[in-house]
């Protein structure tokens, strides 16, 4: 592995380091103590050769005919005999296990040679299974080539010391236990910044194999002790994709679940480099394409990477990707990544591609039959229901590119098979294609002819009821409501029944959870959807379309008049503002008014709550502190209006204007349930004939 030199080292007075020797005078003035091992009154052995072969040694003295002071004993000869015969037999545990003590006391040894030569039979040791094993199993080993790592200053004797611990570090669990028990976090981190590749690379992948068998606890000593400052410029030097991919994956893993790390990330420029290796590498490497995109994946959540992300074309960059992948993790990693940045990406210009893109991509999975093929469309829908909220250019892209046909035909599909976490994004996406922008009387065009409100009124009849997507159903309704091309088709397909039967379904589910009102409250979840809002939206269809005539008749042949008195006595006021207006509005109608009026105990209602000591409506001003609530106000007004259009429908002899004189028979408004029928379904429902 070669890297660019641009580790910053400051280096005061000394020469360039070529030589090896010259490396480490220079790494012992920056880094490390300037001794090569410990202290120690242990003897010292001119050579490993001769240490390895004593035979030769004691050759060499019988010919020169020196005496030999301070002979060796007998238990020195065994040591070495201990070392020779595992050299001369590597893979043997047994020869190991009696090796390893000798091998650890020389790397306390005071010639520099004899240091070095012992760490690399280490090293050579770590490698195979046996003697690793061994030497795991020996007591101290471990924490032997830390501390002789942490005071050497030769590189070598280094690279043969961490390519030792990054060999114990395969052995899963034990080995890097033993590792992290012997406070060997600390030296590995430092060796991040070592002028060696080699050491570089031996560090990196023994701490990669380190966070993914230890837990939590390794990773916040980790993040402590500076490791992702250290990993940061690595991912500026070199092209070996294979060491890249394990840098990623280790500030993946650190950065998962923690929002401190992600924002140091950032901070340190590592999103940017990120994006840039992404780009670089976006058909090459799997390995290192998939970890991009895991970490990536990773930062997409939190707040100020993400705009980051979106700033630096990262959605782009991903649009590129998705059409062209083969491999479904990377897919799935990069429609994740899109989904989580594409809420802030709601106003960025420039998408249209990938609005394409992903259309596409729905129509080619949707035929597929992969285990993961739901949730690639759960997620392409959901970007695309991000990107066309309030982006014109977006809306006519997906329109261009058969958005409309597109979503409607998944939303078909997987209907009867009642999916709705896919057909809720869908039915966004389309709520946002037919509304407010100037195309979109074209789209709702292309819902029509496309029978698309047949399919609306039967998900609308589904239960039980999947809240999330009967409220974007009701957002595409409404849209519907809005333009009278689109009436005759919503009264065929038996509009208003539905909407009744959701209105009154959200009514009861609401009045189970507050004890009929009782519990005042502004939000009443269920499947994490308002169904305050579920009762604002029915309404407001139902509203739209009681401006009709013809729907305001159907209106009242229903009953529905009998049920909007029954939500008019609620006390919610979201609950009766809906109904005040959907009062208001049927009062126009003779007929409706008639029925109105004959509502038992609406007039004391009224009376009550709306009027002042005088008999007559409150003004805003008399409403005194309740008018400061949000529905007040508007709830006096619309029964203003009520009040004043069953007036003018009343005979010319009766009372000239409401003065508050109501009929005293009722002296109380909680009786039962006016509404409490099941609306038809339609029965020659047909979902196989739309395409």
């Amino acid at each position: 592995m070669e890297y660019q030199q641009s580790y910053n080292y400051q280096f005061s007075n000394l020469p360039d380091a070529t030589q090896s020797s010259e490396k480490a005078l220079m790494w012992s003035h920056t880094q490390y103590m300037t001794e090569s091992g410990y202290s120690t009154q242990a003897p010292s052995i001119s050579s490993m050769d001769s240490y390895m072969n004593p035979e030769s040694q004691k050759t060499e003295a019988t010919s020169t005919q020196q005496p030999v002071e301070n002979p060796p004993a007998q238990d020195q000869q065994e040591e070495d005999n201990a070392v020779a015969n595992w050299i001369n037999y590597q893979d043997n545990s047994e020869m190991a296990l009696k090796a390893i003590p000798d091998l650890l006391k020389l790397l306390i040894d005071e010639d520099l040679v004899v240091v070095q030569q012992a760490a690399i039979l280490l090293n050579q040791m770590a490698r195979m299974e046996g003697p690793r094993q061994a030497l795991i199993q020996t007591n101290n080993a471990v924490q032997c080539l830390v501390d002789c790592l942490n005071t050497t200053a030769d590189l070598e004797t280094a690279r043969s010391l961490v390519g030792a611990l990054y060999g114990i570090s395969t052995q899963k669990q034990t080995g890097t236990q033993a590792i992290v028990n012997s406070k060997a976090l600390q030296p590995l981190v430092k060796m991040l910044s070592a002028p060696m590749d080699t050491i570089v690379s031996y560090a990196i992948t023994t701490l990669h194999n380190i966070l993914l068998d230890c837990g939590d606890k390794v990773k916040m000593l980790l993040r402590k002790l500076g490791m992702i400052h250290q990993m940061i410029p690595l991912l500026n030097h070199g092209q070996n994709v294979k060491f890249l991919s394990i840098v990623v994956d280790c500030l993946q893993l650190l950065a998962f679940g923690n929002s401190e790390a992600k924002q140091v990330i950032l901070e340190l420029g590592g999103t940017q480099l990120i994006v840039t290796l992404l780009m670089n590498q976006s058909n090459q490497y799997h390995k290192l394409l998939l970890n991009l995109t895991r970490l990536l994946k990773v930062l997409s959540v939190c707040p100020n990477n993400k705009q980051a992300l979106v700033n630096l074309n990262t959605m782009q960059t991903l649009s590129l990707m998705i059409n062209s992948q083969k491999s479904s993790d990377v897919l799935q990693n990069c429609l994740i990544i899109l989904r989580n940045l594409s809420d802030a990406a709601t106003r960025v210009n420039g998408l249209e591609q990938l609005v394409q893109n992903l259309l596409n991509l729905l129509s080619h999975i949707s035929g597929q039959s992969q285990d993961n093929t739901v949730t690639l469309m759960t997620l392409t829908a959901g970007i695309l229901s991000n990107l066309t909220c309030n982006n014109e250019n977006n809306k006519k892209a997906a329109l261009r590119a058969n958005g409309v046909q597109v979503l409607f035909k998944i939303v078909q599909q997987n209907v009867l098979a009642g999916k709705s976490s896919l057909i809720e994004p869908c039915l966004c996406a389309i709520r946002h294609i037919t509304n407010r922008y100037s195309d979109y009387l074209l789209a709702q065009e292309q819902v029509r002819s496309l029978q698309g409100i047949p399919l609306l009124t039967q998900l609308a009849s589904i239960q039980p009821r999947a809240w999330g997507c009967v409220k974007a159903l009701l957002g595409i309704v409404r849209n519907l409501c809005n333009n009278s091309l689109n009436s005759a088709q919503l009264k065929q397909n038996c509009i208003i029944e539905k909407l009744m039967q959701i209105l009154y379904d959200a009514y009861t589910e609401i009045n189970a959870k507050t004890n009929n009102g009782t519990q005042v409250v502004n939000v009443v979840k269920v499947d994490d959807v308002n169904l305050m809002d579920i009762v604002e939206l029915s309404s407001t269809c139902l509203l739209m379309l009681a401006k009709e005539y013809a729907n305001q008749i159907i209106m009242k042949d229903l009953d529905c008049i009998g049920f909007f008195v029954q939500m008019f006595f609620s006390p919610l006021s979201q609950i009766q503002k809906s109904a005040a207006s959907l009062l208001a509005e049927l009062s126009a109608n003779r007929e409706c008014a008639v029925v109105i009026e004959a509502q038992v105990g609406l007039q004391q209602f009224v009376q009550a709550n709306f009027c002042n000591q005088f008999g007559q409506l409150k003004s805003i001003a008399e409403l005194g502190s309740a008018g400061n609530s949000a529905h007040a106000s508007v709830i006096l007004q619309h029964v203003t209006t009520l009040m004043q259009r069953l007036q003018e429908h009343k005979p010319v002899h009766r009372n000239a204007s409401f003065n508050g004189n109501f009929p005293p028979q009722v002296e109380q408004f909680g009786h039962q349930m006016y509404f409490n029928q099941q609306f038809p379904s339609d029965a020659n429902f047909n979902p196989n004939g739309f395409f």
